[in-house]
């Protein structure tokens, strides 16, 4: 009689296990972040020259001058968040920050503009070069810069305009870095010695445009023939770019 009454007991125990696993909550595997999205990896997506971003889920970022360079699991800062997600009005408000890294790379070390360039989004390029503090030269994880990535059609005068003037922001970045580190290393940071610094980058800007039209001919409205230079790089706007490297 006891036999059969603890059979009876185990088989009632064991009919409910179902039951009182259904209440127990399971946490989500999420981590936490600064936004929401797919967490599938760019890297996933082999044979490509460039690494793609998933597309992140539509919403509006609090964006503060304390958050603004925060960066979630990826390592994507807000900046690369908004361009991935196509947020014109975030971008404008987080470059509006002086404290805002334009530069930051994420684990495949994709910058902003690499990204804008990945989408072909023209106009956030636009917003991005028109930034003194954006740096074109920058290479990603497999040694690509935002102009590599940038999808060209042959024929199309809109890829041609755009890869160019990635190609010669790039390169305008390049001769900063070193006439400024020529700078630096002189000892000599003053107004005077930081114009012929400018004039510097112009020559080389200006040989490199040389070299440029021999190979092609290069659109038109992308570059300004007298320097070399891009149309927006006024010498305020290269005044800009030469003192954040002499910080």
């Amino acid at each position: 009689m006891i036999y059969i009454l603890i059979t009876l007991y185990c088989i009632l125990s064991i009919n409910r296990l179902p039951a009182m696993h259904s209440k127990q909550k399971t946490k989500s595997k999420i981590p936490k972040s600064i936004s929401t999205g797919s967490l599938k990896s760019p890297r996933s997506q082999k044979n490509k020259k460039c690494q793609s971003a998933d597309n992140l889920s539509a919403q509006e970022l609090s964006i503060t001058i304390e958050n603004v360079n925060l960066a979630n699991e990826n390592g994507d800062t807000l900046l690369i968040q908004s361009v991935r997600n196509n947020n014109i009005k975030n971008i404008q408000t987080i470059l509006s920050f002086d404290n805002t890294n334009v530069n930051h790379q994420n684990i495949w070390k994709n910058t902003a503009l690499h990204y804008a360039s990945i989408f072909k989004n023209e106009h956030i390029i636009h917003l991005l070069l028109n930034d003194s503090r954006t740096d074109a030269s920058l290479k990603n994880d497999e040694n690509l810069r935002p102009r590599d990535c940038y999808d060209r059609i042959d024929g199309n005068e809109k890829d041609e305009r755009i890869k160019t003037q990635l190609f010669f922001r790039a390169m305008l970045n390049i001769a900063v870095h070193e006439e400024s580190f020529a700078t630096l290393v002189s000892g000599a940071h003053n107004e005077e010695k930081i114009n012929l610094t400018i004039e510097a980058i112009k020559a080389k800007m200006q040989k490199e445009h040389t070299l440029q039209q021999g190979d092609r001919a290069l659109p038109t409205n992308t570059i300004n023939i007298e320097t070399g230079l891009p149309t927006y790089a006024t010498d305020d706007f290269l005044k800009k770019m030469v003192k954040m490297k002499l910080k």
